[in-house]
């Protein structure tokens, strides 16, 4: 789901680089993470500081960044 959000707002217009924050939400009882290829897709679209807040529906939540999600992504 990340992916396609982010690829949808490439579709659109934006630019990498143009996201201030993520939230991924999911009805899970602990906050729901990315997965692996979504963490790369993430910082790549995103950047390594892009903000990202993991939750669920149950209104726990962490924040945390890409950077931390997936250390020494590959970077073109």
């Amino acid at each position: 789901a990340e992916r396609t959000a982010f690829f949808a707002a490439i579709a659109a217009g934006y630019k990498p680089g143009d996201f201030a924050r993520l939230a991924v939400v999911a009805d899970t009882k602990m906050p729901i993470s990315p997965c692996g290829a979504c963490r790369q897709v993430i910082q790549e679209l995103g950047g390594k500081e892009l903000s990202i807040i993991l939750g669920n529906l149950e209104g726990a939540r962490e924040i945390t960044n890409s950077e931390a999600l997936l250390p020494a992504a590959f970077s073109p």
